[in-house]
């Protein structure tokens, strides 16, 4: 399988539906090898069959990322046998409930997946992205730069997970290491409901959501640089819109124009 991302490892959390399993069904089409995690055994499955059905390789990993031990036997799994070349933060907790109803558990879970798991991959991948280059892709969201009611939690962690990439986009200035964000820039299948829930909605539901898919190339992009831009903001839509229309090589001028 040849393509943008041929010969290129590629971490993505949060992999078992939605924009992650879109985002690692793409990254595969490109050649990329990919290394998946989730939660549920079932979704990671079908996420892999996709995969393979397009001789794509896959690796597939059951996963809690609200545990810190576990991020890093998972990290150092990975390192034992590869190197990784583009890492994608897209895994995250999203609970609605105003602020008196927000449970410690729900807090810190929330902010252990969303913004402590993607520092603590971050951590361990970097060293060798040093050596060779490489990408970070962090999924945020609207609420990484407004507030919303009853998403206390969840904008909190996403503001902290912007913050995360300018500071870190800083630390390797000057390296062939790309950090940066990407949100959606379309209405998606909220990352809380699973597959099974998903599929039980009626058609007139489902139909108010967009198809993950159509923003895949601004992954594929973001996935192929190299230190070139880092700590932007992205707009998936309109990225994959302009990368759709106008190609591939953008000018690092167009690639700042289309940034937020």
């Amino acid at each position: 399988m040849t393509g943008r991302l041929f010969g290129k490892t590629i971490v993505i959390t949060g992999a078992g539906r939605g924009l992650g399993r879109a985002a690692a069904v793409g990254m595969a089409q490109e050649g990329a090898k990919l290394w998946i995690c989730s939660r549920t055994d079932s979704e990671l499955a079908e996420t892999a069959d996709q995969i393979k059905a397009l001789g794509g390789e896959v690796e597939v990993r059951k996963l809690d990322l609200a545990k810190w031990d576990a991020c890093l036997n998972f990290a150092g799994e990975v390192l034992a046998t590869c190197n990784v070349d583009v890492l994608v933060n897209n895994a995250a907790i999203l609970r609605f409930n105003p602020i008196d109803k927000i449970s410690r558990d729900e807090w810190s879970q929330t902010i252990a997946v969303n913004v402590s798991a993607p520092f603590l991959l971050i951590q361990k991948f970097l060293t060798g992205m040093r050596d060779h280059g490489g990408s970070v892709i962090n999924v945020s969201s609207r609420a990484g730069v407004l507030g919303f009611s009853d998403e206390a939690a969840y904008c909190t962690s996403k503001f902290g997970l912007e913050g995360l990439t300018r500071a870190l986009a800083k630390e390797v200035e000057g390296q062939r290491i790309s950090i940066n964000t990407l949100t959606p820039g379309l209405r998606i299948k909220p990352t809380s409901l699973t597959e099974k829930e998903y599929k039980n909605l009626s058609l007139e539901k489902r139909e108010e959501w967009n198809d993950s898919k159509e923003i895949v190339p601004a992954f594929i992009f973001l996935a192929g640089l190299r230190g070139e831009i880092g700590g932007l903001r992205f707009d998936a839509q309109k990225l994959s819109q302009a990368l759709t229309t106008e190609g591939f090589d953008l000018t690092y001028r167009r690639i700042k124009e289309i940034a937020e």
